[in-house]
C-alpha cells in the first residue's frame, strides 16, 4: 500500500495556544503539539484523543471544538523549533519540488519555500534572524528513504546521522518527546538525477554538506574541537540500472588539521596560519571516522594547494603532509597523499590540459576502487579524499573531472559505451550526460559557495569548457572581490545566523497546557481550564490538580480579581505523594483595582534576591487560599516548570547554622563594612559566606541591620550590575585606554557569586579587568573549583509516570467507579457491525460471533471496568489490546477488570464469544477527568472598597544603592502599601520594606512583586496599623538595570 505524504496543520486558539497537528508518512495516526504563547515549549504526552489520533480529521474536529482553534499555516513538512535571541520559531515547509531520485523510486525534494512562525517573541529587533537563513534552494529532504547515509541505509529516515542533517536542533524538542518521526530530516547541498532519452538508466548525483562544523568560510576553516573539518562535503554518484545501483564516493573540505585564517585589517591579504603547537590534534580521529563511515581499503588525500615555495599555502602543505606521515604512528594505515596544483596547471594549459593531467594522477584509484553495488555485490575499496584551502572551487573543479572519468568507467563495465585503446574519457561520455553533470556540479558549487562566502562558485568556465551550452559563466575576479566585501561586512551577521540555526537549546520553562492539568475532586475545572472565567473559592480550603508527567514548579500565574475587597494568599505544596507534599511557597495575591495576570516565582527565585531552593519534581500541586474574607474570586491559573530530562545538577542547600558560625561569619561581615566595598571585597565576603556554610538571609539580615541594601553586599549581584560594562574595569571601575590591554574573568556557573577557575568557558558570564586588578582577580579565582566540588549536588530524576499513575496518587480523592457510559460522556465512533452497535446502547442483543468497536469520551476518561450480563459466563474481553480480568457477579452480570486503568479518550473493546450468547446492560465504569460543563458562577458579590488616600511624605530614590527612603510628617500611621507597575518596563519586582519609629525598626517584610501582563496598581492591605515616622524600601532584585516602581504608603 502506497504511504501517505506528511501533511501539517498549524491551528492557535484565543486562549494563546498553538496546536500543531502533524500526520506525518511513516504513521497512519496524527500526532497533536501543544505551544504556549509565553513560552514555546512543546508538549506531547501520548494520550490517545487528547495528543494522538487515529486520523486527521479526527484530531482537526478536537483541536476545532475544545479550543476553538484557527486554522493559520498548512503545509507538507515540520522542520522542527527552533529558540533564539528572544524568540521562539516553528518551521514548516509549505513548497519544494522532485530534484532527484534514489533506488525503489524514493522521491527527494529541494525546498522551495518555507514558513516560519513567530510562537512568542519578546524582542522585535531580531524577528528576521532565522528567516535570514539560506533555506531555499539550498536544501532538500527524502521523506521515505534514509539520504544522510550513503546508499543502501538501513536506518528509517527519520532517524538521520546528525553529521549530514541541518535540522538536528529543531528536531531535538521532538524527538525529546518521543515523535522525532514528526519532523523531516532535511540535508544541505544538491540532490539531482538524470535519465537520459531512450536509454535503460539513470544518475544521481548527491552534494551533502556536512553540519558538523558549520560556518562561513574564514569563520569554519580546518579542525574544530569534534575533529571535524569545516566545509566538509561528501559527494556521491548513483548509476540506478533496472533493480541494480551501483555508487561512486567522495570527500572534500578543508585541510583537516588545526588552522585559521587571519586578516589584520579589513583591506590586507589574507593569512593562512596553522596552529602549529596543536596542528595534529584531531587528524586521526578525522580518519578514523571516514575508514569507518567507508569500510575503504585504502583513502587518497588529493591535495589541490598551490605547491610554490614561499606562497601563501606553503605553510598549509607543509603541516598537512606531516600530519598525514604521523599517521601509522597512530595505527593508521592505507591514508596516501597526493598533491597536485590545479591551478597552475589551468593557468598554464586550460581546462582540456588540466582535465588529462589529473586523470593521470587519480585514474589508476578511481579505477581499482570500483562501484559499491546493491546486495554486496561490490565493494568501493578507495575513497579520495579532496582540499583545497577553502573546498569551495578547486575541489568542485576537480570532483567533476573525476565524475566524468567514473562515469565512464561505469557505461564501459556495464557495456554501454565502445572503448578503443587511446579513448579520452570525455569523448566516450555522452554529451547529454556531460551537460546534466557540468550543469549539477555547477549548480552544487554554486550552492556550497553561497553559503560558505554568500557568493557564486568560480572556475565556472572551466566546467563549461566540456559543456559549452551550459547557461552559467562566472567573471573569477569580479566575484574575488565580492568574497572579500562578504567576509568583512556581511559574514559577521551571517555566521550568527547559522550558529543561530544549528545550535542547541533548552526551553526555561513550560507554561503547562490545561489539556493536561486534571483537577481533583472539589477543584472546580475553571480553576486551571481554559477561558477566563472566575472561580469561587472558600477560605482555608485546599484545591489539588495532577500533572502527567514529573515537573519542577517554577512559577504560577494567578488571574487576581477586582472584586476582591482584601487580599489573600496562596499556600503552594508540591510532590508525587499526596500525603507526603512539600512547602514551596506563600504568596501574597494583592489587591488589585482591575483584573491582571500576575506572575508569581516559586522555587527559582535567584533573580529576586534569593536562593533557590534544591529542585524537587511534582506530579500534584495543591493550593490553599486563605485571607480575612470567607470567599475569593481568582481567574485561571497556569503552572510554569521544567519536566525531568535527566538529572539536575544544583548545589546543596545551607541549613540555618549554630551561633557560633554566625558569629564567625559576622566578623567576616564586619571587616567588609570595614572596606572600600569593591568587587574584590564583596567576592572575598561570599567566599567566607560559602565556606561557612551560612544562608543567604543571615547576611541580608546583617545588612539591614547595619543600614546597607543586601544587594550592595551580594557579590552576585555585584558580579552582574559590572556585567554588561566594557569600558570600565569591574574590579576598580577605572575606565580603560582605547589601546589598554583588557583581561576577561567569568562568573561561576554553580556559585554564581564567585568567579570562575576556567577563564576559557564562553558561556559563563565576563568581566573585563585591567591588569593592575588582574592578580586580585586571579586570586577571586584560586579556589573556586574546590569548593564547587565540595558543593555540587545532583537531583535524581524520577521516573516516566504510567499513563494510570495520575489515577493511582490517591483512590480518596478520584471516584473511578462512575458509570461514565452514559450518552453525554461517551460516543461510539467505530462498530464492526450492528450488533455491536446493538451492544453499545444497552440493547439485549443475540451474539454468534466475536465483535469490537470503538469508544470515544468526551474530554480524557479513566476506564476502570467493564459490565455487562451475559448468558454464557465464558465470554471474554479485550480493551486496548489487552484482555482484562473476569469476574462472575450477581444476576448473570460479568465483570472486566483492567489491571492498570486505562487514560484516554478513546478505547477499543473486543467481545470474544465461542457460542451463541445473549448480552445486555452494556456498561463503561471510570472517571471523566475534567468535566468543562460544569455551572461556572459568572456573578460575585462585590463589596465596596474603602477609599485610598495616600500618606504625604518626601521620597528620596538613590539609584546607585538601590535604595527608596520617605520621610513621614511626624508619625503616620500606615495600612497600605501601594506599587504602581508599568507593564512596559522591567521594575525590580523583591523589595524588603522597612518602617522605623524612635531609631528601631517596627515593620519588617520582604515582598515580591507579580510581573503583571498590564499596568496595574498592587495593593497590600497589612495585618495591623503600624505607626512609623520613616520607610525604607531596599530593592535586592539580581539584575543589571534598575528600575523601580512608584511608591505609596496609605
Amino acid at each position: 500500500m502506497e504511504k501517505r505524504r506528511t501533511q501539517v496543520e498549524v491551528y492557535y486558539s484565543a486562549q494563546g495556544y498553538w496546536h500543531v497537528a502533524v500526520s506525518p508518512f511513516c504513521t497512519t495516526n496524527t500526532y497533536v503539539i501543544t505551544l504556549d504563547s509565553m513560552t514555546g515549549c512543546p508538549q506531547y504526552f501520548g494520550i490517545p484523543m487528547v495528543d494522538v489520533f487515529q486520523d486527521h480529521s479526527l484530531a482537526i474536529s478536537y483541536l476545532t471544538s475544545s479550543f476553538e482553534s484557527e486554522l493559520k499555516y498548512k503545509g507538507d513538512g515540520l522542520l522542527g523549533i527552533n529558540k533564539s535571541n528572544n524568540q521562539v520559531v516553528l518551521g514548516i515547509i509549505d513548497g519544494s519540488q522532485v530534484s532527484g531520485w534514489m533506488p525503489g523510486g524514493h522521491l527527494v525534494q529541494t525546498i522551495t519555500s518555507a514558513k516560519f512562525i513567530k510562537i512568542c517573541q519578546t524582542d522585535e529587533e531580531n524577528s528576521s534572524q532565522l528567516e535570514n537563513f539560506q533555506l531555499l534552494n539550498n536544501h532538500f529532504y527524502c521523506e521515505t528513504y534514509d539520504i544522510t547515509r550513503l546508499i543502501p541505509s538501513d536506518k528509517p529516515s527519520y532517524q538521520p546521522d546528525p553529521t549530514f542533517c541541518w535540522n538536528n536542533a529543531w528536531r531535538k524538542p521532538f524527538e525529546d518527546l518521543g515523535i522525532g518521526f514528526c519532523c523531516i530530516s532535511i540535508l544541505q547541498g544538491l540532490c539531482q538525477s538524470y535519465s537520459p532519452p531512450g536509454k535503460d538508466y539513470t544518475i544521481t548525483n548527491i552534494c551533502r554538506r556536512a553540519s558538523a562544523n558549520p560556518g562561513t568560510r574564514y569563520s569554519s576553516r580546518g579542525l574544530n574541537e569534534d575533529a571535524f573539518p569545516g566545509n566538509e562535503v561528501e559527494g556521491e554518484l548513483i548509476f540506478i540500472r533496472g533493480e541494480n545501483f551501483y555508487s561512486h564516493r567522495w570527500r572534500r573540505g578543508s585541510v583537516p588539521i588545526h588552522w585559521n585564517t587571519i586578516l589584520d585589517s579589513k583591506v590586507s591579504t589574507p593569512k593562512h596560519k596553522v596552529e602549529v603547537d596543536r596542528y595534529f590534534e584531531g587528524t586521526p580521529k578525522y580518519f578514523r571516522n571516514l575508514q569507518e563511515r567507508y569500510k575503504s581499503d585504502r583513502i587518497l588525500c588529493v591535495s589541490l594547494l598551490q605547491t610554490n615555495a614561499g606562497g601563501s599555502e606553503s605553510e598549509l602543505v607543509e603541516y598537512y603532509s606531516k600530519a598525514l606521515s604521523r599517521l601509522p604512528d597512530e595505527n593508521i594505515l592505507g591514508v596516501a597523499y597526493m598533491p597536485y596544483d590545479i591551478n597552475k596547471t589551468l593557468h598554464d594549459g586550460g581546462s582540456a590540459v588540466a582535465f588529462d593531467e589529473f586523470l593521470k594522477y587519480v585514474k589508476p584509484m578511481i579505477e581499482d576502487g570500483g562501484f559499491e553495488e546493491n546486495n554486496n555485490k561490490g565493494h568501493q575499496k578507495c575513497l579520495l579524499r579532496y582540499n583545497c584551502a577553502d573546498s569551495l572551487d578547486r575541489t568542485n573543479l576537480a570532483t567533476f573531472y573525476a565524475a566524468i572519468y567514473v562515469t565512464s568507467l561505469w557505461l564501459k563495465n556495464q557495456k554501454l559505451i565502445i572503448v578503443r585503446k587511446d579513448s579520452n574519457p570525455k569523448d566516450l561520455v555522452p554529451q547529454d550526460v556531460i551537460d546534466f553533470l557540468a550543469k549539477s556540479f555547477v549548480e552544487s558549487g554554486n550552492i556550497v559557495s553561497t553559503i560558505s562566502t554568500n557568493t557564486q562558485a568560480i572556475k565556472v568556465n572551466a566546467i563549461k569548457h566540456f559543456s559549452p551550452n551550459l547557461p552559467y559563466s562566472s567573471n573569477d575576479s569580479a566575484i574575488t572581490l565580492q568574497r572579500r566585501v562578504q567576509n568583512v561586512l556581511i559574514d559577521p551577521s551571517r555566521q550568527k545566523v547559522i550558529e543561530s540555526w544549528t545550535n542547541n537549546f533548552e526551553f526555561d520553562s513550560c507554561c503547562l497546557s490545561p489539556s493536561y492539568i486534571h483537577p481533583m475532586e472539589g477543584t472546580p475545572f475553571t480553576l486551571v481550564g481554559l477561558g477566563s472565567s472566575l472561580s469561587l473559592l472558600n477560605n482555608n480550603q485546599a484545591y489539588c490538580a495532577t500533572f502527567p508527567r514529573p515537573i519542577i514548579l517554577q512559577s504560577i500565574q494567578v488571574t487576581p480579581s477586582q472584586l476582591n475587597p482584601g487580599p489573600c494568599f496562596m499556600r503552594i505544596e508540591a510532590g508525587e505523594d499526596i500525603a507526603n507534599l512539600k512547602f514551596l511557597s506563600k504568596i501574597e495575591i494583592p489587591v488589585v483595582e482591575k483584573n491582571i495576570i500576575a506572575s508569581f516565582p516559586v522555587s527559582e527565585v535567584f533573580n529576586f534576591g534569593l536562593e533557590n531552593k534544591t529542585p524537587s519534581f511534582a506530579t500534584i500541586v495543591k493550593l490553599t487560599f486563605s485571607g480575612s474574607e470567607q470567599q475569593f474570586s481568582i481567574g485561571p491559573i497556569r503552572f510554569f516548570g521544567k519536566f525531568a530530562n535527566g538529572d539536575i545538577s544544583t548545589k546543596k542547600e545551607f541549613k540555618e547554622d549554630d551561633e557560633e558560625t554566625i558569629e564567625r561569619f559576622k566578623v567576616s561581615f564586619d571587616q567588609y563594612m570595614k572596606s572600600r566595598k569593591q568587587l574584590s571585597d564583596v567576592i572575598e565576603l561570599e567566599r567566607a559566606r560559602v565556606g561557612l556554610f551560612v544562608p543567604e538571609k543571615i547576611r541580608t539580615n546583617f545588612a539591614i541591620n547595619s543600614g546597607i541594601n543586601p544587594w550592595r553586599c551580594d557579590s552576585c549581584s555585584q558580579i552582574i550590575a559590572r556585567s554588561d560594562d566594557e569600558k570600565h574595569c569591574a574590579f576598580c571601575l577605572k575606565q580603560f585606554e582605547s589601546d589598554e590591554n583588557r583581561f576577561v574573568v567569568r562568573r561561576s556557573d554553580l556559585l554564581k557569586g564567585l568567579l570562575s577557575s576556567d577563564p576559557y568557558d564562553k558561556n559563563l558570564m565576563s568581566l573585563y579587568v585591567c591588569q593592575n586588578c588582574s592578580d586580585s582577580a586571579s586570586i577571586c579565582a584560586s579556589t573556586t573549583s574546590v569548593i564547587e566540588e565540595e558543593l555540587k549536588s545532583f537531583v535524581k530524576s524520577p521516573r516516566e509516570m504510567t499513563k494510570c499513575d495520575m489515577l493511582n496518587l490517591s483512590l480518596e480523592v478520584i471516584d473511578r467507579c462512575r458509570d461514565i457510559s452514559t450518552h453525554c460522556q461517551s460516543t461510539l465512533i467505530s462498530a464492526s457491525s450492528d450488533k455491536a452497535k446493538d451492544v453499545y446502547y444497552r440493547l439485549e442483543t443475540e451474539i454468534l460471533e466475536s465483535f469490537q468497536f470503538e469508544i470515544s469520551f468526551q474530554n480524557t476518561a479513566v476506564v476502570s471496568f467493564l459490565c455487562f450480563k451475559s448468558t454464557d459466563e465464558n465470554v471474554q474481553v479485550v480493551i486496548n489490546d489487552e484482555e482484562a480480568k473476569k469476574n462472575v457477579l450477581k444476576d448473570g452480570k460479568l465483570q472486566f477488570v483492567i489491571e492498570d486503568p486505562i487514560m484516554s479518550g478513546m478505547i477499543k473493546v473486543k467481545v470474544v464469544v465461542h457460542d451463541k450468547v445473549k448480552i445486555s446492560d452494556f456498561t463503561v465504569f471510570g472517571t471523566i477527568l475534567v468535566v468543562p460543563n460544569e455551572p461556572i458562577q459568572n456573578e460575585f458579590p462585590l463589596k465596596p472598597k474603602d477609599e485610598i488616600k495616600a500618606i504625604d511624605c518626601i521620597q528620596e530614590l538613590n539609584k546607585n544603592e538601590r535604595i527608596l527612603n520617605a520621610k513621614f510628617n511626624g508619625t503616620a500611621k500606615i495600612k497600605k502599601l501601594i506599587f504602581n507597575v508599568d507593564a512596559k518596563k522591567s521594575f525590580c519586582r523583591s523589595a524588603i520594606v522597612v518602617f522605623s519609629a524612635n531609631g528601631k525598626s517596627v515593620y519588617n517584610n520582604h515582598l515580591i512583586l507579580p510581573k503583571s501582563s498590564v499596568s496595574a496598581t498592587l495593593i497590600y492591605n497589612l495585618e495591623k496599623e503600624y505607626e512609623a515616622e520613616s520607610a525604607t524600601i531596599y530593592y535586592i532584585d539580581r539584575v543589571a538595570k534598575f528600575i523601580a516602581p512608584v511608591v505609596n504608603f496609605a
